[in-house]
């Protein structure tokens, strides 16, 4: 395998009857709203990515690729590690990363998963690795007993970040959400991890449906379409993509002309998490022009400025 192509795979919203459902015991951590890093170690060299990419050539995702040539110690790879391969999956994050202002000027990286010699750790063993034996901080976490759909969504209301700042108001101290897993590492169908995430209503993907049309002329599609595909279509979702795409290109820049490739990926991102089955016309068509309009209103709105500003300094 080459590990420096191994991504985090995306995770599933937990819905009822999920496979977490048949455990009495999972761990709870909590989900960061900052970017995917990573630390690539092949048993000599360590090497900064991205969710999706090597840092190499330019990339470098909101400087995390320089943060960890200041911060991270290559000898407690060299020490623990030699000749294995090892990657550590984390979130980096900082007030200007996903415009988020609660977290203060100081980037940090917190663990929440890691992979060795081709299998993904327990998570007593991330935890034991990531801070005894790599000197690195792990994600909040806590544990529940029985967990559902119903006790994991009771216990994200009013939930607060633990890693917001002192000062942060009670809006901005909203958490993200949680990841549930089994304390041992599990699969399920076709090598499917046994990993859920379950977001607060804030950050929800996911926002409740509404009869009211966005004025498309597509007459074809009945309402109740239209707004099963609008429900999906939230400026969560959109600010996320264009931060993928950001980290993805050095010489991105947020504006109206990269539209057609924000509706592609945006669209493509729901096709993969939704429940629902979507006719492709519908997609293109109403969904594209929706997606449009809510990328235009973010942008009037200057909900990018922080993403073009960091790429640009």
């Amino acid at each position: 395998m080459n590990i420096k192509k191994l991504t985090y795979p995306k995770i599933s919203r937990l819905k009822p009857g999920d496979p977490i459902t048949y455990f009495n015991r999972a761990v709870v951590t909590h989900k960061i709203d900052g970017t995917n890093g990573r630390l690539i170690w092949d048993g000599e060299e360590l090497i900064a990515g991205s969710r999706n990419q090597t840092l190499v050539g330019g990339h470098d995702n909101f400087n995390f690729s320089e943060w960890v040539d200041s911060n991270i110690d290559i000898e407690s790879f060299e020490e623990n590690f030699a000749n294995v391969d090892v990657v550590v999956f984390g979130e980096f994050f900082r007030d200007s990363i996903n415009g988020r202002v609660e977290y203060g000027d100081n980037s940090r990286f917190r663990v929440f998963d890691i992979f060795i010699n081709s299998v993904f750790l327990d998570w007593s063993d991330v935890v034991g690795v990531a801070e005894n034996s790599l000197g690195l901080d792990v994600v909040p976490h806590s544990y529940m007993n029985n967990p559902d759909k119903e006790k994991l969504e009771n216990y994200i209301k009013d939930y607060n970040d633990p890693l917001a700042k002192e000062e942060a108001n009670e809006e901005e101290r909203i958490g993200e959400g949680v990841v549930a897993r089994p304390p041992v590492e599990m699969k399920y169908k076709k090598d499917n991890r046994v990993i859920y995430k379950i977001k607060s209503e804030k950050f929800a993907e996911v926002k409740k449906g509404t009869n009211k049309s966005s004025g498309s002329s597509n007459s074809r599609f009945s309402e109740k379409e239209k707004a099963k595909v609008e429900k999906y279509i939230t400026e969560n979702r959109i600010f996320s993509v264009v931060s993928n795409m950001a980290e993805a290109d050095p010489a991105f820049e947020v504006s109206m002309q990269i539209t057609g490739n924000v509706i592609e990926e945006t669209i493509k991102d729901i096709k993969e998490e939704a429940d629902e089955e979507f006719d492709d016309q519908l997609m293109g068509k109403h969904g594209g022009g929706e997606v449009a309009r809510v990328f235009k209103k973010m942008i009037n709105k200057g909900k990018f400025q922080k993403i073009n500003s960091t790429l640009n300094n």
